[in-house]
């Protein structure tokens, strides 16, 4: 009787464990057809890195790089920024506060 428990539940699991491959492959060309369409959508072009020359992939490596650096030093910018502005909004509220109470 135990046998047979065993390889049951040694099918069930592989039952269970396709049906999780097919989810995770669904979730992937599901993922994969987003990202395509947002290129797409921005008019980038889809590369295979793959099919790639290690010299074209050098420099889109690089041109990443460059283009990551500018975006993170503008978001940088655009939060001292705004910080700058909450503070001064919150300084010029006490100063306020204290001149009503005062």
């Amino acid at each position: 009787m135990s046998f047979a428990g065993i390889v049951f539940d040694m099918i069930n699991r592989f039952k269970y464990n396709e049906s999780m491959r097919k989810v995770r492959k669904e979730r992937y060309t599901k993922i994969r057809d987003l990202y395509i369409d947002s290129l797409a959508k921005h008019k980038i072009e889809f590369i295979d890195r793959k099919k790639l020359p290690p010299e074209a992939m050098k420099k889109l490596k690089e041109k990443i790089r460059k283009q990551m650096s500018r975006t993170r030093i503008r978001n940088n910018i655009i939060t001292v920024i705004v910080s700058l502005v909450i503070l001064s909004v919150i300084l010029f509220g006490f100063y306020l506060f204290r001149e009503i109470h005062f």
